[in-house]
């Protein structure tokens, strides 16, 4: 998903929490937001170390990334770490593994889930949306120059 569209995702559930907070859609609008961040995140670190744009989705594709075991197992060998052990952003990646069984239970409806806590899981998601994470994954890659999920990609020649 392009940034754009995450965006749009993002004001969309914005909207709705300020019509009535604590919304399980809006929470789900999020939450489908941040999915895509996650894999725009893989996208830019795979193209920092040379990948296309093309050849990194065809990988993620080929590895079924939406799975999160499958998704562990090529950040880890893309950034040398599982996301909840990466150095500055395990943090966001352990809030929003917290927040997966919330979207499952209202996804399947497991169980009933009150207004306060999708009040308190958007609250949470925002949170992990207001990260720099251009300067997280500079950081993490050791890159002098910004790798942001959010902006175009640019494969660095090696």
């Amino acid at each position: 998903m392009n940034p754009a569209e995450i965006k749009r995702l993002l004001a969309v559930a914005e909207d709705m929490n300020m019509q009535r907070s604590g919304r399980p859609e809006a929470f789900l609008l999020q939450y489908i937001a941040w999915e895509a961040l996650k894999i725009r995140i893989l996208i830019a670190g795979m193209v920092h170390k040379g990948l296309t744009v093309k050849d990194a989705k065809k990988i993620l594709k080929a590895e079924q990334v939406w799975n999160q075991g499958n998704y562990k197992k090529v950040f880890k060998k893309y950034f040398g770490s599982y996301p909840s052990n990466a150095k500055g952003m395990g943090k966001y990646f352990n809030a929003g593994e917290e927040l997966d069984r919330l979207r499952h239970a209202f996804v399947h409806g497991t169980s009933r889930v009150g207004p306060e806590s999708y009040r308190k899981a958007s609250s949470k998601l925002i949170e992990i949306f207001e990260a720099d994470w251009g300067w997280l994954l500079s950081e993490m890659l050791k890159s002098d120059k910004p790798i942001d999920p959010m902006n175009r990609l640019h494969r660095v020649k090696r």
